[in-house]
């Protein structure tokens, strides 16, 4: 039942150094990536899921904490939300799309479902990678599963609206939430 589980949602970045992308107009990833997380605890609220927040405000928080403080507290899985800039030899203008990253297989089982569900949710107006493979910080638990959601790429205009369109926001967030109900059912815990 999804009121035996606690999701981890991390909103990334934060604090005044770790700022994140910055949109066309000037806008910081830190701060679209808590609202996005906001409303994707909101939806798994809804669905009656136990939710922790690594951050619930605009405060540094140390990359390395974020995971090792899901796994001590023993949560089921650990979702980081981005959102997404090209290299700086990129076309900030030109590249949209939606990605989930994780590092094992136990951390593809949770993102799979959700990056499905957010390409259902995002086909209309952007691509999907679907899952990448990554070693980040945050999806390397050999234990937790982990993942981390690129929910579009801030510096795109396109992009920078869509990130703050509440709307399309909580649209969003309901298939995050969805693809981690879809893992629960599936049994993907691992055992935890």
């Amino acid at each position: 039942e999804p009121s035996d589980m606690t999701i981890a949602i991390d909103p990334g970045h934060g604090g005044p150094k770790d700022r994140g992308a910055i949109s066309p107009h000037g806008w910081c990833e830190k701060d679209v990536n808590l609202l996005l997380a906001e409303d994707v605890r909101d939806a798994l609220e809804k669905l009656g899921y136990n939710v922790v927040m690594t951050r619930r405000n605009d405060r540094p928080l140390d990359l390395m904490t974020r995971p090792a403080a899901a796994h001590a507290a023993k949560m089921d899985a650990f979702v980081s939300i981005h959102h997404n800039a090209p290299p700086a030899n990129g076309d900030a203008a030109a590249v949209r799309y939606g990605a989930v990253y994780c590092w094992n297989a136990l951390g593809e089982r949770l993102a799979r479902p959700i990056a499905d569900r957010m390409d259902e949710a995002c086909r209309a107006e952007m691509p999907s990678r679907g899952v990448l493979h990554a070693n980040f910080a945050v999806t390397r638990s050999p234990e937790l599963p982990s993942c981390l959601v690129e929910a579009d790429f801030i510096t795109n205009p396109a992009g920078e609206a869509a990130a703050w369109n509440p709307q399309r926001r909580r649209r969003l967030a309901a298939a995050i939430a969805a693809g981690i109900d879809d893992w629960r059912k599936s049994g993907g815990n691992g055992g935890r």
